[in-house]
């Protein structure tokens, strides 16, 4: 059988004298706090137990009633966001796989707003980041090699790529023309 409130209490206020953190003429307050804190904790862990084996737990949030056009909403404090950064999330002790896990959001869901993320989108498109990698610059200046060696047009290029991937899986010379 599990030890009483009282003496838990009783316990942890002996405790803090033997330790010296605690002057005995301040022993009732310390006693009286306690208690006090140890009952309310046993209280709302009751009412978690009750509610739980009654099978009225509280339902999981629905994630998708958290992103609206403008804003966010942090499934954990309540927060209206733009996005959901990693500094937020490092506050609840989070990290954007396990927010996703935690709250059944799939992998391809952006954690920001709608709007947001629409404009990132746009931007991405705009900029294309990717032609600014080296490899796929290397990519482009070898197709380029490649068609004016055939004597192919540069909108030409896809001729070009079925052909590469041809003589390059089975190993024989390019053709020339």
């Amino acid at each position: 059988m599990s030890p009483s409130v009282l003496e838990i209490t009783k316990d942890l206020v002996l405790a803090q004298i033997q330790a010296g953190t605690l002057a005995p003429e301040d022993m009732q307050e310390a006693l009286r706090h306690i208690y006090q804190e140890l009952r309310t904790l046993k209280s709302r862990e009751e009412a978690e137990l009750s509610m739980s084996a009654a099978g009225t737990a509280p339902a999981l949030a629905d994630w998708r009633k958290s992103i609206t056009r403008h804003s966010i909403t942090c499934l954990e404090c309540g927060a209206h966001l733009r996005q959901l950064t990693g500094l937020h999330l490092r506050l609840h002790a989070l990290d954007a796989r396990s927010y996703r896990a935690k709250f059944g959001i799939p992998v391809t869901q952006p954690l920001s707003a709608r709007a947001t993320a629409a404009l990132r989108r746009r931007i991405a498109a705009e900029v294309k980041p990717w032609e600014k990698s080296p490899t796929y610059r290397k990519g482009q200046e070898t197709r380029a090699a490649t068609a004016k060696k055939l004597g192919k047009k540069n909108g030409d290029t896809e001729e070009v790529n079925d052909h590469e991937r041809c003589h390059s899986e089975v190993g024989a010379p390019a053709r020339q023309d």
